[in-house]
C-alpha cells in the first residue's frame, strides 16, 4: 500500500487535495502534515515511509530538503506567479510541479494521476499477480524478481507539446539564447529538461524547443535519451508523426525544434465526445503512423491520448518518442534505468508484466485508446493500479455498447491478451478499418 504525505499550511487545501487523490485511487494512504502547527520536519523525520511527498513550494526549509537520505519522490505545489522560486527548487531534484491554482481543472487531475502512476512501484503488480487466487501469472511465465522493474520514470515534464499555460516569460538569463529562435515562454520543466514555446526568426513560425542541459547535468543518461529520441524521430517522415525541424547545440544546452500543436490533444476531444466515424478516422491515421514507425523497427511504448495531438486540418499526430525503442540491439534501452516504460491504463499485458515486447504492444495500447474514443471509458477500471494490471491480464475483452458494436471486431483484434491473437501489424489493422468503413 503506497503512502503519500501532503505538506501544506492550509487545512482546506489539504482536504481538497486529499479528495482529488482518493477520488482517483481510494486505496492509497494519505497522511497530512501542517507546517504551521508542527514546524519544519526535524532531521529524524522518517521520509522513507512515504512513496511520494506533495509539498507547498513556499516552505523555507525546502532548501535543505534534498540533503536528506532516502528522500521520496517530490511533487512541488505552487502558484504560477512564483516562477523564480520554482526554478531554484527544480534544479535540486523535483519529480514534478503542479499548479495549486488549477486544482479543480481537468488538467490538474490528469497530471496528478500521471504523477501517481509513474511513482508507484510495479512491485505492487507482482504481489497481486503472485498472490491473487484468480491470477494466471504463472501461465504468463513471469521472470524472476530482477525483471519485475519499478514503474518509476525519469522526472516528468509538466506538459505534452500542446497548448501553453499562462506563465511568466523566462526571466533574464533563464534560457540560453538559441540562434534563429525567439523564446516566448516556458511551457514545461523537468529535472534536466525544459520545453519552450518559440518563434523561428526566419518565418515567425511557432515551434516547440525541447532543451536539455549538457554541462551541468548530473544524469549522464538524460542527454543520451534526448539524442536517441531525435535519432528515432528524424527517420520518421509521415503526416501523422510529429515533425522535427532542427537539432542543435548552443553553449550549455542541446535542443530539438519540433512542431507545435496549439489545438491540444485527444483527451480534450474525447471529453467533449466523439462521433464514431471520427473515432474510426483517427484510429486509421494513428495506425498509418504506427505502420511507418514499426516498419523502422521502432516501438513507441507509450501510446495514450496525451501523445496524440491535433493539427489545424483536424488530423492527428503521434508525439513523444522519449520512451520509444528499436526492437533490435543496436540501440540501448536507456529511456529509464531498469524501468518499465508506459502508462498503466494503456499498457499491454506483456508490457505491464515486464516481459519482452514488440510492435504488437503498441497495437494493444491503440485498442485501449480506440475503446476510450468510442465510449469515453477505458476498457478496464480498478480500485488500484495493481488490480488494473491484473484486469489487463485476466479479464475478458469488454463488449462495446450497441450503438458502436459494429467495431467490436477491431477491439477484439487489438485487445487480445496473447500478442499472437492480435492484429499482427498496423497494416493489417488498416485493412480491417477499410473493411468496416
Amino acid at each position: 500500500m503506497a503512502n503519500i504525505l501532503l505538506i501544506d499550511g492550509s487545512p482546506d487545501y489539504r482536504k481538497q487535495l486529499r479528495s482529488e487523490i482518493l477520488d482517483a485511487y481510494p486505496e492509497l494512504l494519505i497522511h497530512e502534515y501542517d507546517p504551521h502547527l508542527c514546524g519544519a520536519p526535524d532531521k529524524d523525520f522518517d521520509w522513507a515511509a512515504y512513496q511520494m511527498v506533495m509539498v507547498d513550494e513556499q516552505q523555507e526549509w525546502l532548501d535543505g530538503f534534498f540533503e536528506q537520505v532516502d528522500m521520496p519522490n517530490l511533487i512541488l505545489l505552487g502558484n504560477d506567479a512564483s516562477h523564480d522560486r520554482r526554478e531554484q527548487l527544480m534544479q535540486k531534484g523535483i519529480t514534478r510541479y503542479l499548479s495549486k491554482d488549477s486544482i479543480h481543472s481537468s488538467r490538474f487531475k490528469s497530471q496528478l494521476v500521471e504523477s501517481i502512476e509513474t511513482i508507484i512501484s510495479i512491485e505492487q503488480y507482482r504481489n497481486i499477480l503472485q498472490h491473487n487466487d484468480n491470477s494466471s501469472s504463472q501461465d504468463l511465465n513471469l521472470k524472476d524478481e530482477d525483471t519485475i522493474l519499478d514503474l518509476v520514470t525519469e522526472p516528468v515534464l509538466d506538459i505534452g507539446l500542446t497548448e501553453c499555460v499562462d506563465r511568466k516569460p523566462p526571466p533574464q538569463g533563464f534560457c540560453l539564447v538559441i540562434p534563429g529562435y525567439k523564446v516566448l515562454k516556458e511551457i514545461g520543466k523537468g529535472a534536466s529538461s525544459s520545453v519552450l514555446l518559440a518563434t523561428r526568426q526566419e518565418d515567425d513560425k511557432q515551434v516547440v524547443l525541447k532543451v536539455v542541459e549538457t554541462r551541468k547535468n548530473d544524469d549522464p543518461q538524460s542527454l543520451k535519451r534526448f539524442m536517441q529520441e531525435y535519432s528515432l524521430i528524424s527517420y520518421l517522415e509521415h503526416p501523422n508523426i510529429v515533425k522535427i525541424y532542427e537539432r542543435g547545440f548552443a553553449a550549455e544546452y542541446a535542443y530539438i525544434a519540433m512542431e507545435h500543436f496549439p489545438l491540444g490533444d485527444l483527451n480534450r476531444r474525447i471529453s467533449k465526445g466523439l462521433e464514431t466515424d471520427s473515432a474510426l478516422k483517427y484510429l486509421g491515421q494513428i495506425a498509418s503512423a504506427l505502420a511507418c514507425v514499426h516498419e523502422l523497427g521502432v516501438v513507441h511504448r507509450d501510446m495514450k491520448p496525451g501523445n496524440i495531438l491535433f493539427k489545424d486540418n483536424d488530423s492527428v499526430c503521434i508525439t513523444d518518442f522519449g520512451a520509444a525503442k528499436l526492437n533490435h540491439d543496436t540501440m540501448d534501452d536507456i529511456t529509464a534505468h531498469n524501468m518499465v516504460i508506459g502508462t498503466p491504463h494503456y499498457m499491454s499485458p506483456e508490457q505491464g508484466a515486464g516481459m519482452r515486447i514488440d510492435h504488437r504492444s503498441d497495437l494493444y495500447s491503440l485498442g485501449v485508446l480506440f475503446y476510450y474514443m468510442l465510449t469515453k471509458r477505458r476498457p478496464y477500471s480498478a480500485a488500484s493500479i495493481a488490480q488494473l494490471l491484473s484486469a489487463h491480464l485476466n479479464m475478458p475483452i469488454p463488449r462495446l455498447p450497441d450503438e458502436c458494436s459494429r467495431y467490436q471486431p477491431l477491439i477484439d483484434g487489438l485487445l487480445a491478451k496473447d500478442p499472437d491473437d492480435r492484429f499482427q501489424s498496423a497494416q493489417e489493422l488498416i485493412t480491417g478499418i477499410e473493411w468496416l468503413s
